[in-house]
């Protein structure tokens, strides 16, 4: 007996509450609304309503899902794609680095060097003259100034 009491009640609960919403003006021209009429010119508005689609919603639902898992996935790429753009940047900025060391280094070698000299085909060196070794520098000195640019 109490079973069938108690799934009685739980039926009449879950069966759609329904009210009427009035709306009426008050003394000063004030519009309210109110689920219980305010005075005696209230009327009540005619509310449209209708059953939910389960299958839109769920539609809907799926749709918004499959979006923001869409843009989730665009977010990562860039991201992975902004990472190797900033690993490829440090890369060649150490390369450039590199490349402006063994400049300077040659530079100095020349500088420093009381004689230069180039290897011949056969192996042997071939000193240079001093008009020879001036240009040697002056190409070292652009060699610098060309990979050493910004640095």
């Amino acid at each position: 007996m109490t079973r069938t009491a108690a799934f009685f009640i739980a039926f009449l609960l879950a069966l759609p509450a329904t009210a009427d919403v009035y709306t009426w003006r008050d003394e000063n021209g004030v519009l309210h609304y109110g689920d219980l009429p305010g005075d005696d010119e209230a009327t009540v508005v005619p509310l449209a309503t209708r059953r939910t689609d389960t299958a839109t919603v769920t539609a809907r639902a799926t749709a918004r899902a499959e979006a923001r898992e869409a843009s989730s996935e665009a977010f990562q790429a860039a991201q992975s794609a902004d990472a190797a753009s900033e690993e490829a940047s440090r890369i060649a900025a150490e390369e450039r680095a590199s490349a402006c060391n063994q400049a300077r280094e040659r530079l100095r070698n020349y500088i420093n060097a009381r004689r230069l000299y180039r290897n011949t085909d056969d192996g042997d060196r071939e000193y240079l003259n001093s008009a020879e070794i001036d240009a040697a520098r002056a190409n070292a000195e652009a060699d610098v100034a060309d990979k050493c640019r910004g640095s």
